[in-house]
């Protein structure tokens, strides 16, 4: 019997990242990860200052209404074997 449509798609490959060391609880450096400050010249930011400069005053809304107190937690840990590096998210809590 023939199927009505041909599987689409691409076939599932293996996993990308192979390890290269035999045990998974290896040790791991954890550290807090901190976003860097986004940059100046990203697209968005210069139209929203090309839009604001001159006459007119505020041109887009200014939001008000935050409500999160808190943000949520990310852990960067890194193998000490391998260097291979990931990224944990905790719950939420003050910092």
């Amino acid at each position: 019997m023939q199927e009505a449509h041909p599987p689409q798609g691409h076939p599932i490959q293996g996993k990308l990242l192979i390890r290269n060391h035999p045990s998974s609880d290896s040790a791991n450096n954890q550290s807090i990860f901190i976003p860097s400050t986004e940059p100046n010249f990203r697209p968005g930011k210069r139209r929203y200052d090309r839009k604001q400069s001159g006459y007119g005053g505020q041109t887009k809304p200014v939001f008000h209404k935050k409500a999160k107190t808190t943000k949520k937690v990310v852990l960067r840990m890194e193998c000490t074997v391998c260097k291979y590096k990931k990224q944990v998210a905790l719950k939420r809590c003050k910092q």
